[in-house]
């Protein structure tokens, strides 16, 4: 150990073997730190441990002493995040092995004076095969990485040591799912590739990239299988939604109705995709147009009606969907804003497309923009299949993968077997107010169909073409000539043209009914909603008048049906037939309660009928 010499200790230090690089460093540490201190013979030796405040040594202060000397703070954050994900424990004791470095690489084999035939990486042959290289540099493996950063849409220099390499996924997680996600996918594709080394090596197989891709995949879907309770993609679905960004165009008029009902079968299958497409690895982006009304709440909020109609149709997507729903600003006809931060477990909502005018358009340039960094359309506004618009037509351009979602192809399937059927007569419903661009389409349907509805505007422009007293702000002069058109065709097809009239039901509904053939076998009565804010309003619009002579002119066993969006309505309706109708009317659907389900099998447009 060492001796005095003229009163003075001189340390003198033996090894009992060679050391080795690694340990030069440490043992030159050592000896400056001893040569400092001087023995003193005249008083008894003692040990003073300096790491604690008392001198006292204690197994807690050493473990202490060596963690603050060799894990820094990040390191301490590294091993923490390591230790709480959830994978099995011998890829968490793997992992912790590569972020001490203490895998048996060829470097790590050298300085235990191994000796190695040869000691390149066996993927590329041209450098020393160490931890930093093998793993994160060696540009057979770098496309892997490089697919993951397309995957998270992170354009960014790796690190090449692998503890800052595993602190690079954590930092740009946003939140814990995705973070444990990211970690669970570090792991996999780090024990994929010592995997591939080792077969490599000791089975001389041939490194294949795309192989590495496919068990890097595996081994993360069947660890989030393990993880994540609602996990249950199957893995050839996982695999190709898997940090894919998809664009979901849903219609406003099914997912964003005030009485939005779950149990609806296409309000769940909107919700089902919605819902399965985070867990299955993708970022979903919701997109569509609307208009809440929401005139009160602007009012009280004093704020503009398209801000009130995005925080509304947030709190009542997130309140549907049970997952949080965030705005994605920035769309504009020159701009959209980069998709890199989206999260997966979030769903994100683009501002409302009815206020954009290059959407109505069909502009190629904003459907470009609108399109920019998705992978995947999923159209669910069947609705809007009629229309020509940037957000269905346009944006189909520029992706590789357009599907339709399950509302939609259900509805095409409807059609489709509609068209094949052989019963007769067919019947089509023409709706909107543009007879003039929809005359090439009535001509077509003509060829098929054996009646026609017209609804919405375009029965004024028939009715003024027949010569009947229209009110010239619903007439569209440039459809005059597909409206003659279209009377000449049925006409010449024998058709009859039946139209509604506009009149006092209360007055003239005895003489009108009376000069009809045959009897009076149902009485149909839509009282929507009058003036809900007025009820004295709402009660003038069926008078006595009216109810008795409804019954005066109804057959033996005819029926009555009455329909209102609002309940008080609807019930007194039924209570003024019930006192007016002279004994001779009774309830035939409930007492009190109102028919969820129309009676005659057609779909109802209000909810409350008696």
């Amino acid at each position: 150990m060492g001796s005095f010499c003229e009163s003075r200790w001189e340390w003198k230090f033996s090894w009992r073997r060679n050391l080795f690089d690694n340990e030069m460093g440490i043992a030159s540490d050592f000896l400056d730190q001893t040569a400092v201190i001087n023995l003193n013979v005249l008083s008894k030796d003692s040990w003073v441990w300096g790491a604690a405040s008392n001198g006292i040594f204690s197994s807690k202060s050493a473990y202490l002493c060596i963690k603050a000397e060799l894990s820094p703070a990040d390191h301490q954050l590294g091993f923490c995040q390591l230790w709480d994900t959830k994978i099995p424990p011998r890829a968490l004791t793997f992992a912790w092995r590569l972020l001490w470095d203490r895998l048996p690489t060829k470097e790590n084999l050298s300085r235990r004076n191994v000796d190695l035939v040869n000691d390149l990486c066996p993927f590329c042959q041209s450098s020393l095969e160490s931890a930093s290289h093998l793993f994160f540099s060696c540009h057979k493996v770098m496309p892997l990485w490089w697919e993951f950063n397309t995957w998270v849409k992170k354009d960014r220099a790796l690190h090449c040591r692998p503890m800052e390499h595993f602190l690079q996924q954590y930092s740009i997680a946003g939140s814990k799912a995705s973070n444990t996600r990211r970690k669970i996918w570090w792991i996999a594709a780090t024990t994929s590739i010592w995997k591939l080394r080792n077969d490599v090596i000791f089975h001389n197989q041939p490194f294949q990239i795309s192989k590495l891709v496919d068990n890097t995949n595996f081994l993360t879907w069947s660890w989030l299988r393990g993880w994540e309770k609602d996990f249950n993609a199957p893995f050839h679905q996982w695999e190709e939604l898997f940090g894919k960004v998809v664009m979901v165009r849903f219609d406003s008029n099914i997912l964003l109705k005030r009485e939005c009902d779950e149990k609806n079968q296409s309000v769940s299958n909107v919700v089902y995709t919605i819902k399965y497409l985070p867990k299955a690895g993708a970022k979903v982006i919701l997109v569509s147009d609307w208009n809440m009304n929401n005139l009160e709440l602007q009012s009280q909020l004093q704020l503009p009606c398209w801000m009130i109609d995005n925080l509304y149709a947030i709190d009542f997507l997130s309140e549907v969907l049970q997952i949080q729903v965030v705005p994605l600003h920035g769309i504009s006809f020159n701009k959209l804003s980069k998709m890199n931060g989206l999260e997966k477990e979030n769903i994100h909502l683009l501002e409302n497309l009815s206020n954009i005018k290059e959407e109505v358009a069909n502009c190629v340039e904003f459907a470009r923009v609108l399109s920019s960094g998705v992978d995947i359309f999923v159209n669910y506004s069947f609705s809007n299949s009629h229309k020509v618009l940037a957000s269905t037509v346009g944006v189909t351009r520029f992706w590789y993968a357009c599907i339709a979602g399950f509302y939609f192809e259900e509805r095409l399937c409807l059609l489709k077997n509609l068209a094949e059927a052989s019963r007769k007569p067919y019947v089509a419903i023409i709706g909107g107010g543009n007879l003039y661009d929809k005359a090439a389409s009535f001509q077509f349907l003509a060829s098929r169909c054996q009646w026609f509805v017209f609804v919405g505007m375009m029965p004024f422009q028939v009715m003024h073409a027949l010569g009947v007293s229209v009110p010239r702000n619903l007439v569209d002069h440039k459809a005059f000539n597909e409206a003659l058109d279209t009377v000449r065709l049925t006409r010449d097809r024998n058709m009859q043209i039946l139209y509604c009239i506009a009149t006092n039901a209360t007055s003239t509904f005895h003489s009108i009914v009376s000069s009809y053939p045959g009897e009076l076998v149902l009485v149909s009565i839509q009282c929507p909603n009058p003036d809900f804010n007025k009820p004295e309003h709402r009660w003038r619009m069926l008078q006595r008048s009216l109810i008795e002579a409804v019954v005066d002119l109804l057959a033996p066993n005819g029926k009555i049906f009455l329909q209102s969006d609002v309940e008080a309505v609807a019930i007194r309706m039924k209570e003024q037939f019930l006192t007016y109708g002279k004994g001779k009317l009774d309830m035939e659907h409930g007492q009190s309660e109102w028919l969820e389900e129309n009676p005659f099998g057609l779909d109802q447009i209000g909810k409350g009928m008696f």
